[in-house]
């Protein structure tokens, strides 16, 4: 597999004093001696073009202040043909998170993985992020994933 530049896009939503910031890495990309890689085939209940296979946040319940990671899978369904498309991310975490599209790029009857961080600096309350996957601008696949910001104590 050869080497892959890690791609970062970040967001800042203010409301006030809370703040969600993120961070998008891609498939291929090594981050602290992690490596992110694609899965060698689609799944048996893979559709369609292609589908949002995994979507959620881990962990679902965070203090403020922490970070909790999105992990995004997208499957693949053609086993004989790329799936090229986009990837929008857009919620309310205590502020409206605007829109992220992001190119993805997905070889045949394969997986690919992406993470998303997001850092709840003084926001407490249930949040969520929906994405949507699309294909010259028709959404294929839909996904929402919740989460939790307990306040810090005293």
């Amino acid at each position: 597999m050869s080497k892959h530049t890690l791609r970062h896009l970040s967001l800042v939503a203010l409301v006030g004093s809370s703040a969600a910031v993120v961070v998008m890495t891609g498939a291929g990309a090594s981050l602290a001696g992690a490596s992110i890689r694609a899965a060698p085939r689609a799944t048996a209940s893979c559709s369609g073009a292609a589908t949002i296979s995994h979507f959620a946040f881990n962990p679902i319940k965070i203090v403020e202040g922490r970070t909790a990671t999105l992990h995004i899978a997208i499957t693949n369904c053609s086993a004989t043909s790329a799936f090229s498309g986009a990837l929008m991310t857009y919620g309310f975490l205590c502020a409206a998170v605007d829109p992220i599209s992001t190119p993805v790029t997905v070889a045949a009857g394969s997986t690919r993985r992406f993470t998303q961080t997001y850092a709840f600096t003084s926001c407490a309350g249930k949040g969520h992020i929906t994405g949507r996957l699309s294909l010259k601008s028709k959404v294929v696949s839909t996904r929402t994933a919740y989460i939790a910001t307990i306040p810090l104590p005293g």
